[in-house]
Formats: C-alpha cells, structure tokens, sequence
C-alpha cells in the first residue's frame, strides 16, 4: 500500500471544478481547499507504480496548474 499526499494548485477560477474532478479519481480524497486555489488531497494505491499514475492522472486534469509531492509508502 502506498499513501502520499500532495498540495494540487488549481487555475484561477475553477478551484470548485477541480475539487470535483478530483474526487472522480480513483485513490483520491480531498481533504482541504483554501480560497487561493490550493487543495490538499491524499492518495492511496496499491504500489509505487499505481500511486505514479493516479498523479499523472491529477496532472492532466485541465484545472491543475501545479503539483507538489509528500510521498510516503
């Protein structure tokens, strides 16, 4: 089991879509958004490989201009 956490920050503007969109991520959980368009989330996944995916997967995301990693496993 790999569980990390990262700071994704959203485009100016779409910070509520981009909570959404990430919630519709498997492995994904919001846990806090501040009102600059930074959201802290949790991922959870079966490995290292799977966790690479699920932050290459928040990375397309049209919203997200930037994300920062605390990998932990």
């Amino acid at each position: 089991m790999n569980i990390s956490s990262a700071i994704v920050y959203a485009r100016p503007g779409t910070d509520a879509v981009l909570r959404e969109r990430l919630t519709q991520v498997q492995g994904v959980e919001v846990h806090a958004a501040s009102e600059d368009g930074k959201i802290i989330v949790t991922i959870e996944a079966e490995n290292d490989r799977a966790a690479i995916d699920v932050y290459e997967a928040v990375g397309r995301i049209d919203a997200v201009t930037e994300q920062l990693y605390a990998i932990t496993t």
